[in-house]
């Protein structure tokens, strides 16, 4: 009888740099992966944002949302996001997928940071091209950010 086991593959840095310095209120994405070379069963999102300093409100926080497409030329809310690391105008309602929330309520200027899987949130399956948009609602503008992610592979031993 075979055993499924998880092969992680090196981490990886996402090309984010619109969400370096991002202001509170504002939105970015990162460049979208390509996942049909590699063909990940999974993927593990790490974000990790420093703020400035201050002392946030309560339910200050970082939304983050997977956003996936079948070819990288159609994506929802297209005229939200276009596969490029950039600012991003978010609709209310969104067509992106929350993912996860990170929490910034403790005062000064610290670094928060969050480990997200991201097939569930496409009905278990890994598109073909996905991205990661954020939404600075901490209080403060970014001051750095080190967005990685790590490539899930199952195999049978």
């Amino acid at each position: 009888m075979a055993t499924i086991k998880i092969a992680y593959a090196t981490s990886t840095a996402l090309t984010f740099t619109s969400a370096a310095a991002l202001a509170n209120g504002s939105a970015a994405g990162c460049l979208a992966v390509d996942n049909g070379t590699n063909l990940y069963d999974d993927v593990l999102i790490s974000l990790k944002f420093t703020l400035a300093t201050g002392t946030p409100a309560a339910g200050a926080a970082i939304y983050v949302y997977g956003v996936f497409s079948e070819d990288g030329s159609l994506w929802p809310g297209s005229t939200e996001y276009a596969g490029t690391d950039a600012a991003v105008t978010m609709r209310s309602p969104t067509q992106f997928q929350p993912i996860g929330t990170i929490k910034t309520t403790a005062a000064g200027a610290l670094a928060w940071a969050g480990v997200f899987p991201l097939a569930m949130f496409n009905g278990g399956v890994m598109p073909r091209k996905w991205s990661i948009v954020v939404k600075n609602s901490s209080g403060f503008a970014f001051t750095a950010q080190a967005c990685t992610y790590t490539g899930i592979t199952y195999t049978s031993v």
